[in-house]
């Protein structure tokens, strides 16, 4: 069973897209992955008391080959919804690419970030790309950190109120994401398993950038 309820997942759907949404302010959340996770950069655009997003994706090409029989990231990288790096690691310099195009782009208000893989980045990101540092802000990855935020997400969703354009691997990955619970009915998003090819990435960044919309 899904944490999200996918019916209403794709009520949420809109027909919508970047050219759509240019100069609009949007708040974001990154979450990287070197190897065998999707590294997802999710923006969240308010629209009123509705929100839209925008999910971009990367992946090493020799990931993609290994999973080739499971997961359908070629035909999703022809149709752009991924972008594929060389070798087996994620090339972050595609990430730091598409935000400096975000920059130009958009009216970035703030990106969450997990600091596991993206300290160096968002390092880079001031020192290289000028990009201000008040921008930044880190989210830990705790289920204290995730609970408010989720539990937001969720109803959003279950509201109608946080819309996606239909995008196949972030679809894909809101049915792959299960929620683990404390004691309080605190929680944070996990995969099915430890380990599991059946990504989440894209919801976990999703996440973050909506916590980012919340805070005034």
């Amino acid at each position: 069973n899904p944490w999200l309820n996918m019916s209403e997942w794709e009520s949420c759907r809109r027909d919508y897209g970047e050219a759509d949404l240019l100069g609009r302010p949007c708040f974001a959340g990154l979450d990287l992955a070197k190897t065998r996770d999707t590294t997802a950069l999710v923006l969240i655009f308010p629209d009123g008391d509705e929100f839209k997003q925008l999910a971009y994706y990367w992946l090493p090409e020799e990931r993609v080959a290994q999973l080739s029989h499971l997961v359908p990231y070629k035909e999703w990288a022809s149709r752009g919804f991924v972008t594929l790096t060389h070798g087996k690691v994620t090339d972050f310099k595609f990430v730091r690419q598409r935000l400096r195009e975000v920059l130009l782009q958009f009216d970035l208000q703030m990106l969450h970030f997990d600091s596991t893989y993206a300290e160096q980045v968002a390092q880079q990101l001031v020192d290289d790309d000028g990009m201000d540092p008040e921008l930044l802000l880190r989210f830990p990855q705790t289920m204290m950190t995730f609970a408010g935020p989720m539990a937001a997400y969720e109803r959003a969703v279950s509201s109608g109120s946080l819309h996606h354009n239909g995008n196949p691997l972030l679809t894909w990955q809101a049915g792959n994401t299960r929620s683990k619970k404390d004691d309080n009915e605190n929680m944070r998003p996990i995969k099915q398993t430890k380990g599991d090819y059946r990504t989440i990435d894209g919801i976990v960044a999703g996440i973050m950038a909506f916590q980012a919309a919340q805070v005034p």
